[in-house]
């Protein structure tokens, strides 16, 4: 088949003839279309240029397509911004399947949005000054040039101490691994749920969830480092148990611990994953952002990083360092996960 396309052109009734069955095109004056034929036999055609358009016509042309441009991009925009909020709520949703009585007056958090909204009964503080005068009217030394609306209020200092703030709620886990991956404390909310939460005071929480299945980030890593072996050994030994990643180093370096560590995890379920990202999860860290306090790791095992994996069923992952676009070391391993409550046989 043949596809012709004619463009007014200036100073003359020049168009283009296109032959879409062999991909050749040529150029020629009014009607005379004996290129045709050759386009039609799939031979070469001498191309005749003829003078540009009209510059003004390709101007109006383009200002009249932005607008739709414009919509594209806002469409597309709004598309990633809701895809990743129904994630999220999917995500802090497991909250609302939480057993009664958990959450109590004596619990104030900070935080704001999903996590206010599936946690009804908590307390929160909105650190960041939207709905909290103090922290809204707390000067900010930034000029407005380099400031970011609704994202740059902090407390005052000491603000959060008088208040009685006493942890901050991380997300809901599906195993008592992945929860001490998301914060320095698990607590059982649930069958096949967990609590996981920060707090400056391990002895009020030791007296507030002593009956609800407490387990301290460092208890548990002593107990996987002696009766686990590493699914990696390379420049970091990785341990894995109960969808929690444990990077061990006994140098901690800074020249090891600074480039950037990726973590690609493969799911069972590709339909876990974004319609944007069916081949697996990114989980790329710098050690600095998951690295655990020097105190709480065995002495044997020098410094550590930990990553609590995704609520999914998990198939293999990928990890490694990578510095300046180039893989300074990279391993590759099948996770074995059983499916229910993962705690049995756990310390």
């Amino acid at each position: 088949m043949m596809a012709a396309l004619r463009l007014p052109l200036a100073h003359g009734a020049t168009a283009a003839s296109c032959c879409a069955g062999t991909g050749v095109a040529s150029w020629h004056d009014g009607d005379q279309v004996k290129s045709d034929d050759r386009c039609r036999a799939g031979t070469k055609t001498a191309m005749t240029m003829a003078r540009p358009a009209n510059p003004r016509a390709v101007v109006v042309l383009a200002l009249s397509c932005l607008p739709w441009l414009a919509l594209l991009a806002w469409m597309s925009w709004l598309a990633r911004l809701t895809s990743t909020s129904k994630r999220e709520l999917a995500r802090w949703g497991l909250y609302e399947k939480m057993a009664h009585g958990l959450i109590r007056d004596d619990l104030l958090s900070i935080g704001i949005g999903t996590r206010s909204y599936v946690l009804a009964d908590m307390k929160f503080i909105d650190v960041l000054g939207l709905a909290d005068a103090t922290v809204a009217r707390n000067p900010v030394a930034r000029p407005n040039s380099k400031r970011r609306m609704a994202h740059d209020r902090r407390p005052p200092r000491g603000y959060l101490h008088e208040r009685g703030v006493n942890l901050r709620i991380r997300a809901p886990a599906t195993s008592r691994g992945r929860a001490l991956g998301y914060g320095a404390y698990a607590v059982r909310a649930g069958p096949s749920l967990w609590m996981s939460f920060d707090s400056p005071d391990h002895a009020w929480v030791a007296r507030r969830f002593s009956r609800r299945g407490l387990t301290h980030r460092a208890q548990w890593l002593a107990g996987l480092v002696e009766r686990s072996a590493p699914a990696v050994h390379a420049d970091f030994d990785v341990y894995h148990e109960d969808g929690l990643l444990l990077y061990t180093d006994g140098e901690c370096g800074d020249g090891k611990l600074a480039p950037v560590f990726f973590l690609h995890v493969y799911p069972v379920n590709e339909d876990d994953l974004p319609a944007n990202r069916r081949r697996y999860d990114n989980l790329d860290f710098r050690f600095g952002q998951r690295r655990v306090e020097d105190e709480l790791v065995p002495s044997r095992v020098g410094c550590a990083a930990v990553v609590g994996l995704p609520n999914y069923q998990v198939a293999r992952i990928r990890t490694g360092q990578t510095s300046g676009g180039r893989p300074l070391w990279m391993r590759e391993f099948e996770v074995l996960e059983r499916r229910g409550d993962s705690t049995d046989g756990i310390p």
